[in-house]
């Protein structure tokens, strides 16, 4: 649904997060993430403000990078558990370098609300949300999202 933690929520919650790390989780972990082939059309069109523009060749790109070795691995190693002694949320107010933080006012897979948060965390952040985007605004969005990019560097000089 709209709105939420979502699956990054999820993910950020402690205890899924030690139990990812388990060696066990990490032998079986990469067995569930495979479960992402099985979800289809409908979940990608869910990270779409509008799924009609998801064209086959726009799907086919999508599904290339599950035809590479070992990328169950490397998902499940990337989103849940990297092995940090100190968490990335707890040290975003040292990134004191200039960030861009652009998101889709209709992201459902992460969050805009989080996007949000994020931007307010950094201290050197602009945030930019585009109107009628989803997850993928470089995709569905390409020339706001460029114009925000372009403002974006020009505001750096």
């Amino acid at each position: 649904g709209r709105g939420g933690r979502g699956f990054s929520g999820l993910l950020s919650s402690p205890v899924i997060r030690a139990l990812g790390r388990t060696p066990q989780m990490r032998r079986v972990g990469p067995l569930l993430v495979r479960g992402i082939q099985d979800w289809g059309l409908e979940f990608g069109e869910s990270a779409w403000h509008d799924p009609s523009q998801i064209t086959e060749e726009r799907w086919d790109n999508y599904l290339l990078p599950l035809k590479v070795d070992n990328w169950d691995v490397g998902l499940y190693e990337t989103i849940i558990v990297p092995d940090s002694s100190v968490e990335t949320a707890e040290r975003l107010d040292e990134l004191d370098l200039p960030i861009l933080v652009i998101t889709g006012d209709d992201d459902r897979i992460v969050p805009t609300e989080n996007s949000l948060r994020l931007a307010e965390r950094l201290p050197s952040a602009q945030l930019a949300v585009l109107e009628n985007c989803g997850h993928a605004p470089q995709e569905e969005c390409p020339q706001p999202f460029l114009e925000a990019v372009y403002d974006y560097l020009d505001g750096l000089h």
